[in-house]
């Protein structure tokens, strides 16, 4: 049963399947375009480049074709690298990925499955996270991103692809992020731990 739990509950934080252009655990081509839905590519920079430094705990809800799951996680970033580290609520890490500018270092329990594209997980960080001018950068041509108040939306043409709402303080905030062109939703519970 939890080895179930855990490879449904990160089935649906990276999505999996939709995008295995590389092998997860490989250090060599995780820059390349990510297909976050509705043929809408993110291409995640070389260098992550977070404009601070921050730490946040979170609790995860994550829900697609009607699973629901939580997840725990630590989510470190800094100009120079990006931590995080996932697992089920009171248990030990199951999945953590470590980004810089060399490349990603993935860790995973077994029960994770070898499918998962890390990639997917970070492509939500970073559209929840990165200032909005960064992350238009990064999007292909024919998206685009506008924050409006607290919400963010990525578009293409008239489509919306991403739906993000904030509500909270900068030190505890309530986040979801709504995937509507792959049909899965996070709801996020975040601590800000420490902030530079």
């Amino acid at each position: 049963m939890l080895i179930r739990r855990l490879c449904v509950l990160f089935m649906v934080l990276a999505t999996a399947g939709c995008v295995a252009a590389v092998g997860p655990d490989s250090t060599s081509g995780e820059h390349a375009r990510i297909d976050i839905g509705g043929g809408v590519g993110l291409t995640l920079p070389a260098r992550p480049s977070y404009p601070s430094e921050a730490h946040f705990s979170q609790l995860i809800t994550t829900s697609r074709d009607g699973q629901v799951n939580r997840v725990q996680a630590e989510l470190d970033m800094s100009a120079d690298s990006v931590t995080a580290v996932f697992s089920l609520p009171g248990g030990p890490p199951a999945l953590s990925i470590h980004w810089t500018e060399a490349g990603m270092e993935i860790k995973r329990e077994t029960a994770i499955p070898v499918a998962l594209d890390a990639r997917r997980i970070l492509a939500d960080v970073f559209l929840t996270y990165w200032p909005v001018a960064i992350i238009q950068e990064h999007l292909s041509d024919a998206a685009q991103i506008a924050q409006v108040g607290r919400r963010r939306l990525v578009r293409s043409t008239a489509r919306t692809i991403v739906d993000i709402s904030f509500e909270g303080t900068e030190d505890r905030k309530k986040i979801v992020l709504h995937n509507l062109a792959q049909g899965y939703r996070l709801a996020i519970v975040s601590r800000l731990a420490v902030s530079h």
